[in-house]
């Protein structure tokens, strides 16, 4: 790994670094790092320190399949590894207390620092491009009226056919008024009209 890719994000989860890859950095075994949390676990509530899920693991293993060696993936079948978040990297390393270690925390402590600065401004672009969205939305019901009267009926649950009764035309132009709702990301489908959110 380099070391730029020390730092794992899960979905639900802090950022954090797994148990094998923390002993490599701090110079030491896997099941040191792991006796250290189990002997001292009063300092190392979950927000310092959780087990992988399994289905944790396998999204590591989708996600960052290019930077992990078959030693390490093969890892994965004999146990669930632990995953340390900044303050468990901390920690560590203060129990620890090696000139190694103390020197490799600096810079895994620094690099937890940055990628909680990616994260910000990824959810921040994430917000704003979303609120965007909704405003385009709104515009395009704004423009055209007869769509947002068409989408409240059928969240009303109205059938195609019920709602051209209402509005005076043939299911047909219902459905082709859908199609186009559906291009333009106001809907997810035509059949169910599910309003994406």
């Amino acid at each position: 790994m380099t070391t730029q890719t020390f730092i794992v994000t899960l979905p639900n989860q802090p950022p954090a670094i797994l148990d094998f890859t923390l002993a490599e950095q701090l110079g030491t075994e896997t099941k040191r790092i792991n006796q250290i949390r189990s002997r001292h676990p009063e300092r190392f509530p979950t927000d310092f320190a959780f087990q992988l899920t399994e289905t944790e693991i396998k999204f590591i293993r989708s996600q960052y399949v290019t930077i992990l060696d078959n030693q390490q993936v093969m890892t994965w079948f004999r146990y669930r590894p632990w995953a340390y978040t900044e303050e468990g990297v901390a920690m560590v390393a203060g129990i620890l207390n090696t000139p190694q270690a103390i020197e490799a925390s600096v810079l895994i402590l620094r690099l937890f620092r940055n990628t909680r600065k990616a994260l910000t401004v990824s959810r921040e672009f994430l917000d704003t491009a979303y609120r965007q969205l909704e405003h385009a939305h709104q515009e395009i019901l704004i423009a055209n009226p007869k769509w947002k009267k068409i989408l409240r009926y059928r969240l009303l649950g109205l059938s195609q056919r019920d709602i051209g009764k209402l509005l005076g035309v043939t299911q047909r132009c219902i459905w082709g008024h859908l199609a186009r709702m559906k291009q333009c990301g106001l809907i997810a489908s035509t059949g169910s009209l599910v309003p994406r959110n």
